[in-house]
């Protein structure tokens, strides 16, 4: 005979207090879980973004070291500190235990210091020290930095960042000379505030491809020098274009400078893939300035008064020029240029030797009238 359970609800109890004891003990089992993946790092995850943001160098040193990754320059470790770098050249300033823990780990970085604070307002990362530079891929420069330091003659500002590929600073005004000079893998800049920038800063940056400066109003001596692969020079507000700036850009096809006023000797020497240039406010265009661009097809300078000794010899593809104000050309100004057509200003002194064939002389014959001539026939003819 089949037994009778005379307690039925006893028994249903006894079921349902075993089965929350399970769920307990399996709730406890994932809270503990879920705190060691938090404790670890939860994945190269210590603040919900993926990146360590820490005033403490323990916190980042144990960051660097947990975080899986940072092998190459493909796989950086996304790296925020918001700790106060100090006197920045001082051996034990923040920066420099930074830079030695970055080292020491080992990993390539994305450096962010924009929540930085520093001595004063100048970014001096200290051109002596090797130490961890050539791990830091980009970095984003304090809010509070103004300044890049300049170097010594021949020294780059940032030697050592042999890996160095992006610069971001929103509040620099100026660039110190030689600041960035040879940082031969520096491919992106971005400076939107700057105004002035020194001598050879961005010097031999040869995979720099892009100069923006939207507030830059001067351009010291050879700044862009032999950035060979520098293909756009953009700098709306810059008045002063001076020597050998871009000078041997071998790549360059796109330039604009329409409030500059003056271009310096040498400034876009060898710059061989500029086809056509428009200056609506130069005046004055010195030695050698465009010489050689030998993919120049035509130049237009509305106001220029004064073309300088071999200011576009050499450039073999140039035929029409357009210098409507011009007062003074040099000699050999236009040298070796197959030029077929000149704009030019009535009364304007030039030598014999200024472009080809007679055209001084042809020139004077019309009373220096001004106008458009054409090479047609082997010979000049108009206005």
């Amino acid at each position: 005979m089949k037994k009778i359970n005379k307690y039925p609800y006893i028994s249903l109890m006894k079921k349902f207090m075993h089965k929350m004891r399970l769920l307990f003990v399996l709730s406890l089992i994932m809270i503990i879980a879920i705190t060691a993946c938090n404790n670890s790092g939860g994945g190269n995850n210590k603040t919900g973004n993926g990146t360590s943001s820490s005033n403490d160098i323990s916190e980042i040193e144990s960051y660097l070291a947990d975080y899986i990754g940072g092998e190459n320059l493909n796989d950086l470790v996304p790296l925020k500190v918001t700790f106060n770098l100090g006197i920045m050249t001082n051996i034990d300033s923040n920066w420099q235990k930074l830079l030695i823990v970055i080292a020491d780990k080992g990993k390539y970085v994305a450096l962010d210091l924009s929540e930085c604070t520093m001595q004063g307002t100048v970014f001096e990362p200290d051109y002596t020290v090797d130490t961890g530079k050539d791990k830091i891929v980009s970095m984003i420069l304090p809010d509070v930095a103004e300044i890049i330091n300049e170097a010594d003659d021949g020294t780059s500002g940032f030697r050592y960042f042999n890996s160095f590929e992006k610069i971001e600073g929103k509040n620099i005004t100026i660039i110190g000379k030689f600041a960035f000079s040879k940082c031969n893998n520096l491919k992106d800049i971005d400076f939107p505030n700057t105004t002035n920038i020194g001598a050879q800063a961005f010097g031999a940056c040869k995979n720099l491809k892009n100069a923006i400066f939207p507030k830059a109003t001067t351009i010291d001596i050879a700044a862009f020098i032999d950035c060979y692969n520098l293909e756009n020079a953009i700098f709306p507000k810059a008045n002063i274009i001076s020597s050998s700036a871009f000078n041997t850009c071998k790549n360059m096809k796109t330039i604009s400078f329409p409030e500059a006023t003056s271009i310096g000797n040498s400034t876009f020497r060898t710059c061989y893939e500029l086809k056509s240039i428009e200056f609506p406010k130069v005046t004055f265009i010195d030695n050698e300035a465009f010489a050689a661009c030998t993919n120049l097809e035509s130049v237009n300078f509305q106001e220029a008064q004064t073309i300088s000794e071999n200011a576009f010899g050499d450039c073999s593809k140039l035929e029409s020029i357009s210098f409507p104000n011009v007062i003074s050309i040099e000699n050999y100004a236009f040298n070796n240029c197959p030029l077929v057509s000149i704009t030019i200003a009535a009364g304007c002194s030039m030598s014999d030797n200024t472009m080809r064939g007679d055209f001084a002389d042809y020139y004077t014959s019309q009373s220096g009238n001004e106008g458009t001539y054409t090479f047609i026939s082997g010979k000049w003819t108009g206005p």
